[in-house]
């Protein structure tokens, strides 16, 4: 029998270090409809978030009038202040050495917080989207042959 290896990565909070691995796509999908949970409690994080990411999709095309072009709304104060609790409610529940350093978590600032769920976020993605990039293009091909 022989064992998948899974692609992981390191971040970090207060200091400490923690390793996120992949899951496998069943339970990633549960994970991901959590951090969507996360961000649909807070709607001017996630137009935010939204705004960003396609300024930066932009970017990466070599698209800066475009990216220029995007319009980034202002975060509420109100979701600014719920997204880092309910950020760490989310790292708790789907990694236990964080949850296990809770006491010491809990302090970290909304800079370190929100940079961690970012992180675990885009990792958790990377296989769905790459899987809608690759539907994407066939779909172009098979539309222009």
């Amino acid at each position: 029998m022989s064992t998948v290896e899974r692609e992981k990565i390191v971040v970090t909070i207060c200091g400490h270090q923690f390793v996120w691995e992949r899951p496998v796509r069943r339970v990633c999908r549960d994970i991901l409809r959590d951090i969507y949970a996360v961000h649909s409690q807070f709607p001017s994080v996630a137009a935010n978030s939204r705004a960003q990411m396609l300024r930066a999709q932009f970017v990466r095309d070599g698209e800066p009038d475009k990216a220029a072009e995007v319009v980034v709304p202002e975060i509420d104060p109100i979701d600014g202040l719920g997204l880092p609790n309910a950020a760490l409610d989310f790292l708790y529940k789907w990694n236990p050495a964080i949850k296990v350093r809770s006491y010491e978590i809990d302090d970290a600032n909304e800079t370190e917080i929100a940079a961690a769920f970012g992180e675990v976020t885009q990792f958790l993605m990377r296989p769905f989207v790459a899987v809608q990039a690759v539907r994407t293009e066939t779909q172009r091909l098979e539309s222009t042959s």
